[in-house]
C-alpha cells in the first residue's frame, strides 16, 4: 500500500488557490466532458466522471486531490453517457467492473496521440522493455536513478525540436490539433471525431466484433506513430500509449512533482519555448515561468479552451496518406466519414 504523504503548507495553499478558481474549474470540466477521470499518485482513483463544477468539488474533498500528491488523469477514449460510480468502495469495485464487461456499449471514439518525453540523450531501451543508460553502463529506473543526474534535462531540447517537426507538419496539412505541455513532457492529440474513422459506425457493432475492430484502430495508430519515429529519427515519442485504458494529463490540472500547469499551447507559447529553449533559456519545463500557477492572473483562462487548431478530418487523411501512407486502413477496415 502506497504511503499517503500530505503536501507542504506553501505548496497546498498554492493548489488550492488555483483549483478553487472558477475560471480553471470551467476549463477542467469541459476538457473532461465524455471521458474517464483518474486521480494517481499517493492516492488512486480511476472510474470518475467530473461532469459537473459541483461534483469536482465534491471529489476535491472525497478523493483528497487537494491534500495530497497525485496527477489528474483523462482518458482517450471517450464515451457515451459515462456512469457515475459509488464512492462506497465495495459496490464502486461491482460497478467498475461491470462496466470493463459492457465497455463497448459506452464506447465512442479514441483520440490519436503523440506523447513526447524529455528523454536523455543517453538513455535507450533495453531488452525488458525499461531503459538503459550509455553513460554510466547500466539499466536505470528514470524516477529514481535519474532524478539527480547532471544530463537529466540534456533531451529537453532535442524533445522541443521534435514537436517542432511534428507541428510544422501538422499546420501545413491544417490538421486540427492541440498541444499540452506538462511537467516532464509534451503531448499532441488530434480528437477522435477529427480522425476520419466513422466510430458512430461502431455504435451497431456486435461486443466482440467492436472489441477486435478497437483493437485495430489502437494498432493502426501505434503503426502510424512507428512509422514517424523510423522516418523522422524520433527519439523522445513514447509508443506504449497505444492500449486500452490509456490516460492523459486533464489539460489546466497541476503537475504533483513540480506543480506547474498543465497547459494547453497557443502557437505564441510554444514559440517561447522553442526559441528560448534553443538559446538555452529553457532547459526544463520548470523554467518556463508563465507555467507556474502563482504567475497567472485570475479569470485569464475563461474562456481559453483547448487551443484546437481550424481544420478537418479529410486533411488528417490526408496527412495520413501523403507523410504515413495508412489511409487505407481507415477506409477498408471501419469505414470513412
Amino acid at each position: 500500500m502506497q504511503e499517503n504523504v500530505e503536501l507542504s503548507e506553501k505548496a497546498l495553499e498554492r493548489k488550492e488557490d488555483w483549483y478553487k478558481r472558477p475560471d480553471v474549474q470551467m476549463q477542467i470540466i469541459k476538457s473532461c466532458y465524455g471521458r474517464e477521470v483518474s486521480m494517481l499518485g499517493e492516492r488512486n482513483v480511476r472510474g470518475l466522471n467530473l461532469n459537473t463544477l459541483s461534483f469536482l468539488n465534491f471529489v476535491y474533498k472525497k478523493v483528497g486531490l487537494l491534500k495530497y500528491s497525485v496527477n489528474m488523469y483523462q482518458s482517450l477514449d471517450v464515451y457515451n453517457d459515462f456512469p457515475n460510480f459509488s464512492f462506497n468502495m465495495q459496490k464502486r469495485q461491482k460497478q467498475m467492473d461491470e462496466f470493463k464487461e459492457n465497455y463497448y456499449k459506452y464506447y465512442g471514439g479514441t483520440d490519436y496521440a503523440l506523447d513526447f518525453d524529455c528523454k536523455c540523450k543517453h538513455l535507450d531501451k533495453n531488452l525488458q522493455g525499461g531503459f538503459c543508460c550509455d553513460k554510466y553502463n547500466k539499466d536505470v529506473f528514470i524516477t529514481k536513478d535519474c532524478k539527480d543526474c547532471e544530463f537529466k534535462n540534456s533531451g529537453f531540447l532535442n524533445m522541443i525540436e521534435e514537436v517542432a517537426f511534428i507541428k510544422s507538419l501538422y499546420d501545413e496539412y491544417k490538421v486540427p490539433y492541440f498541444i499540452n505541455c506538462t511537467e516532464n513532457g509534451i503531448s499532441m492529440r488530434v480528437r477522435f471525431d477529427y480522425t476520419g474513422i466513422d466510430f458512430n459506425a461502431l455504435q451497431g457493432v456486435k461486443d466482440k466484433l467492436k472489441n477486435e475492430t478497437v483493437h485495430e484502430i489502437l494498432r493502426f495508430y501505434a503503426s502510424m506513430t512507428q512509422e514517424l519515429i523510423n522516418s523522422f529519427d524520433f527519439r523522445s515519442v513514447d509508443t506504449s500509449i497505444y492500449t486500452m485504458w490509456r490516460v492523459f494529463k486533464v489539460p489546466y490540472s497541476l503537475g504533483k512533482i513540480t506543480g506547474i500547469v498543465v497547459m494547453p499551447l497557443s502557437d505564441s507559447q510554444f514559440d517561447d519555448l522553442y526559441i528560448k529553449a534553443l538559446k538555452g533559456e529553457y532547459t526544463c519545463m520548470d523554467d518556463v515561468k508563465w507555467l507556474k500557477p502563482e504567475n497567472i492572473e485570475k479569470g485569464m483562462m475563461d474562456n481559453r479552451g483547448l487551443f484546437i487548431r481550424k481544420g478537418n478530418s479529410e486533411n488528417f487523411e490526408r496527412f495520413v496518406a501523403e507523410i504515413v501512407n495508412g489511409v487505407e486502413f481507415i477506409k477498408e477496415n471501419v469505414g470513412d466519414k
